[in-house]
């Protein structure tokens, strides 16, 4: 999982691995800032200024090749992160 800055294509501001199973229908759930952390911190991310994507990545294999699922903007502005900045 991989968090990029400005665009769908933009340059990763944070990134970080997990472990999943996913169940019979392919689904599967994680909470970003639990995974294995490759690059990037969330605390650094400026969410009241920039635009931030989510690229999702898989490997069916559990290696290291991974292929990209898809990208989406992130909508939201975590509150609890922009307020602090504000106080």
């Amino acid at each position: 999982m991989r968090i990029l800055s400005g665009s769908s294509s933009g340059t990763e501001a944070f990134a970080e691995t997990f472990n999943v199973t996913t169940n019979t229908n392919g689904v599967f759930d994680l909470a970003i800032g639990d995974g294995t952390n490759v690059s990037g911190s969330l605390s650094g991310l400026n969410w009241g200024v920039a635009d931030y994507f989510i690229e999702i990545t898989i490997d069916e294999d559990g290696g290291i090749v991974y292929q990209v699922v898809g990208a989406s903007k992130l909508r939201v502005v975590p509150v609890a992160k922009t307020s602090l900045k504000f106080e």
